[in-house]
């Protein structure tokens, strides 16, 4: 899933290309309970006309949401808007964000407010980062434009709030891409309807739905496909071309943050005792988490015999016994291995954190420089060729 902050032309309001965008837009009215919806049918020059109106309970919200897409794939309509804001405020943005529709109809359009002084906001943002692996700017953003295949094909379960959170979630993983929209007119203030906390989902339903998408993301089966993603390698190397499949591992995530966090997810994990698992290991969480598998795997092997087991062993000898393990003969090491695999444990657990950081930190640095030599070199040839043509 790719996310892409856009504040560059859009196709005009009149353009043939809008007239092909038919969308339903689902307006929550959250100082209702139960929650009152209402849907509008937005015409093809931004005008909204009134459906029906309808009261659920956020326990519902996913699966009215699927009905709903259901019906409006049926009757023709291309996007389903969602908005959690004043009436007033989706009239002066909708024939925006059916523009926006129009260039890109394939992808998740949040039109995102300039400020959000709620923690609760921010945190969602977080998480949906951890699981999706694309920065979403305002998750609880106050309009959203989704085409209708991508809902109606997600089997979302959440209640209430995190019903917006599983839905973008489900979608990177599907392969949807994002386009943030910033809109700096609009605050948190301007949106007061905007998804209150007395319609939070309770914390322990909230903590259910993350642990659960954790889970499948963890899972080792591939995640349902709708939309292929050119730029995505993970689905694309083969035995049968490994010349292509080592270019694209080169490739894959070479940004200095992605690299750097797969050297400490490498250095993580070359640090726990996962005797004879460490390389399978560490593939398929980066995989899973769509790192750079080739340098999560080369800095593992930093963490090889005899250096940081020993120093992990150490560590967690000096945690259950309050002083340094100083005899290393057959008694201590041979006859007492359950006892010395327990101390490399509680050692990994604590150098482990240690290590990833300084590696990472190394890694961002070094990546950083390059890329920025890289950058001076090639900005003066790049101009050299314009000049030239």
């Amino acid at each position: 899933m790719q996310q892409n902050e856009h504040e560059t032309e859009i196709v005009r309001a009149d353009d043939p290309s809008v007239q092909r965008v038919r969308a339903l837009l689902i307006r929550f009215d959250y100082s209702c309970n139960p929650t009152a919806m209402v849907t509008y049918e937005v015409s093809k020059t931004g005008d909204v006309v009134e459906r029906d109106r309808s009261s659920i309970d956020t326990i519902g919200t996913a699966i009215h949401m699927h009905k709903l897409a259901g019906r409006a794939n049926f009757e023709g309509f291309t996007h389903l808007i969602t908005a959690t804001c004043p009436q007033a405020i989706i009239l002066d943005r909708v024939t925006k964000l059916l523009s926006y529709a129009a260039s890109h109809p394939r992808q998740i359009i949040i039109i995102r407010r300039a400020k959000q002084p709620r923690l609760n906001d921010r945190w969602a943002n977080v998480r949906v980062r951890l699981l999706a692996g694309v920065a979403v700017n305002d998750v609880h953003g106050p309009l959203r434009s989704f085409p209708t295949k991508i809902i109606q094909s997600m089997p979302c379960h959440a209640t209430g709030a995190g019903w917006h959170e599983e839905i973008l979630i489900r979608s990177a993983w599907a392969g949807a891409s994002l386009l943030n929209v910033p809109d700096a007119t609009l605050s948190d203030e301007g949106c007061g309807n905007a998804l209150p906390s007395s319609h939070k989902a309770p914390m322990y339903r909230a903590a259910l739905l993350w642990l659960r998408l954790a889970g499948r993301q963890l899972f080792p089966w591939p995640h349902r496909t709708l939309i292929e993603d050119e730029n995505n390698s993970h689905e694309r190397l083969s035995l049968r071309k490994p010349r292509q499949s080592l270019q694209l591992l080169l490739k894959e995530k070479s940004d200095p943050a992605p690299l750097a966090t797969a050297a400490m997810l490498g250095m993580m994990l070359g640090t726990l005792p996962l005797i004879g698992c460490h390389c399978i290991t560490i593939i398929f969480v980066a995989t899973r988490l769509k790192l750079n598998r080739l340098m999560a795997l080369n800095v593992s092997h930093l963490c090889a015999p005899p250096f940081v087991p020993a120093a992990a062993i150490m560590v967690g000898y000096f945690i259950r016994n309050g002083t340094w393990l100083t005899e290393f003969n057959w008694e201590t090491l041979g006859r007492q291995a359950p006892q010395r695999f327990v101390d490399y444990f509680l050692g990994s657990l604590v150098l482990g954190p240690v290590f990833a950081v300084i590696v990472g930190g190394i890694v961002y640095t070094i990546a950083w420089t390059y890329q920025k030599k890289l950058t001076s070199i090639r900005k003066p040839l790049a101009q050299k060729k314009g000049d030239a043509s």
